[in-house]
């Protein structure tokens, strides 16, 4: 710009490199500062929106949706991490239905799940297809589990390229709000 030039050796001369050399690590602390709470902010938007689909997907269970918690945010080397918690105090079966269990189990080996006496020294109950009455510290047959009834990933998946736009407007919004007039993010 015409003039600024002569502005600038004014204020060179008058305080020196090092306030300019300041300004400029000032500016750059500021920036980055502007860029983390913008995505900070963004990733919990979209977290908690991701959680909400994700409970609403659980809704045919009494707990599982209560279950469903956002994290914080963590930074770390540069990168962020968002996490969504699923609290197995609140619903212990939350993973079975999510991946499936037993001979359903999709992240591990088919195979049937032990039954065995917890609170007492033998399961006792009458076994309609033995036609007899089971007394006995475990049964000899285990349980099938749980076919997967996923709520969680379909809510990851369905909000995938929303991920994608949501970021990069925070990105832009962090550039604009530092000056840049003109940015263009391709995602």
């Amino acid at each position: 710009m015409p003039g600024s030039s002569a502005g600038g050796q004014a204020l060179l001369a008058k305080y020196g490199r090092e306030y300019f050399v300041e300004l400029g690590r000032r500016g750059a602390a500021a920036r980055k500062a502007n860029l983390r709470t913008n995505i900070i902010v963004s990733l919990n938007s979209l977290l908690g929106e991701i959680a909400e689909k994700a409970r609403t997907n659980a809704s045919w269970s009494n707990r599982i949706p209560d279950a469903i918690k956002v994290g914080e945010i963590i930074e770390k080397d540069g990168n962020f991490y968002g996490t969504i918690i699923l609290d197995k105090n609140v619903a212990p079966e939350a993973a079975a239905f999510e991946y499936g269990s037993g001979l359903h189990a999709t992240k591990e080996p088919p195979h049937l799940i032990p039954i065995a006496a917890k609170n007492a020294p033998n399961l006792v109950f009458w076994w309609a297809k033995g036609g007899k009455l089971f007394v006995g510290p475990r049964l000899p047959i285990g349980h099938p589990g749980v076919e997967a009834k996923p709520y969680l990933h379909p809510a990851i998946d369905e909000h995938r390229d929303e991920m994608k736009r949501t970021l990069a407007s925070a990105f832009k919004r962090a550039f604009v709000d530092v000056g840049v007039t003109e940015i263009t993010v391709s995602v």
